[in-house]
């Protein structure tokens, strides 16, 4: 009796402290990139911060996710190159950020806020959302 507790034990602790919680991991990964927006602010796997400028739908493989790392470089990506989720860039409600530091931008992060205003000119459908920018400066 003893050998079949034994062997069972073990396959139900690997399922709970390993299997499980990867599990867990993945489907929630996959409910924020089904959830991805135009604006939104994802982290890479490579490290990089990024906004999402688009997202081109292909009839075979995967989605191509266009993201701008800088101001005025562009990434083509897929997926499953985003670690994480950010949507529009905005500081998660649960998040415990200090937010009395006063020089930062809309993303949490210190800046000016000049991507989060390009952002939103291109969202707004205008072409040239660089001369908008620099005409209201």
């Amino acid at each position: 009796m003893e050998f079949v507790l034994l062997p069972l034990a073990i396959v139900l602790l690997f399922y709970f402290i390993l299997l499980k919680p990867m599990l867990d991991q993945q489907k929630k990964h996959r409910g924020n990139i089904a959830k991805l927006e135009i604006g939104d602010e994802v982290l890479t796997t490579g490290g990089f911060f990024a906004i999402v400028l688009d997202i081109e739908t292909q009839e075979q493989g995967p989605p191509v996710i266009i993201l701008e790392v800088a101001p005025g470089v562009e990434l083509e990506g897929t997926p499953s190159a985003i670690s994480e989720v950010n949507p529009r860039g905005r500081p998660e409600p649960d998040d415990d950020a200090d937010e009395g530091s006063g020089d930062s931008d809309a993303s949490g992060r210190g800046g000016t806020g000049d991507q989060n205003e390009r952002v939103e000119a291109k969202l707004r459908g205008g072409t040239d959302a660089r001369a908008r920018i620099e005409a209201a400066e």
